[in-house]
């Protein structure tokens, strides 16, 4: 099971609110593979990311632009990102839709999705974080 902790957070609220929020969605994949019941839970997952992705990354976008004038040098890498993981979900779900999950695949996807975003918060969003709570101190916890 995944384990949110204090290192993982970007020290803005909305943001951590919203890692945390798939960290959850993570756990239940987690805990359907241990008791072989992935195949439905990873269609669920797969219907959250439609939304997810739109509403998180769409937030930290508009974070972005909003405060580009105050010279956030890592948009265009931190955008390139988001753009790439929407694309890898696409080509998972489209394996998705293709055959009946295999435990395998669900099990690749669960990895994978685990080490894109803990280093995708860890190496991108911490640095946004940081420039946010300089910028606007009131988003911080």
């Amino acid at each position: 099971m995944l384990v949110w902790t204090k290192d993982l957070s970007v020290g803005v609220v909305e943001i951590d609110d919203q890692h945390r929020e798939l960290f959850g969605r993570i756990n239940r994949l987690l805990k359907a593979i241990d008791e072989n019941a992935a195949a439905d839970e990873i269609r669920t997952l797969f219907k959250f990311l439609e939304t997810y992705v739109v509403k998180h990354f769409g937030d930290e976008q508009r974070y972005m632009d909003q405060y580009e004038m105050y010279g956030y040098s890592d948009a265009a890498r931190h955008k390139s990102e988001h753009a790439s993981f929407i694309s890898s979900i696409g080509e998972f779900r489209a394996d998705l839709e293709a055959a009946p999950p295999s435990q395998q695949f669900v099990t690749e996807f669960a990895k994978w999705m685990i080490n894109w975003y803990i280093m995708h918060i860890q190496h991108i969003d911490k640095g946004l974080g940081a420039f946010l709570r300089k910028v606007f101190p009131v988003l911080g916890r």
